[in-house]
């Protein structure tokens, strides 16, 4: 009976081993909407605004750390801001929106947004 046991404790961990981790590609990231807005009725504050969406083909909830650029008329680089958008939790398998909202200060240079998954983490929660 040991040896039964044993046997089943070895097949149950490589099978947990062998599930291929989540990455990256498996994360499907796209803006719905981003650009400047005047938030401020008496001063200039000009913010970003906006909402991105990551559609999880994982198998199982993942986190996901995603990469805001932010690019000029040239297709240069201005400003990149990465970041965990649901923090430390994990998302389910499907579409999930979220805000992008002030995560890349004004600068009137830049012209484009594009954002995609760079990371992916089993959190467990």
């Amino acid at each position: 009976m040991p040896r039964t046991i044993m046997l089943s404790a070895v097949l149950l961990l490589h099978a947990t081993l062998a599930r291929a981790a989540c990455t990256p590609q498996e994360m499907e990231t796209r803006l719905e909407h981003a650009g400047w807005v005047e938030p401020c009725p008496d001063r200039s504050c000009t913010a970003l605004r906006g909402t991105a969406v990551v559609v999880s083909h994982c198998e199982e909830p993942a986190g996901v750390r995603v990469k805001l650029v932010a690019w000029d008329r040239n297709d240069e680089k201005v400003l990149v801001s990465e970041y965990w958008p649901f923090g430390n939790r994990d998302v389910a398998p499907g579409p999930h929106e979220f805000s992008i909202d002030s995560r890349i200060g004004y600068d009137a240079t830049i012209t484009r947004f594009t954002i995609e998954a760079v990371a992916v983490r089993e959190w467990g929660r």
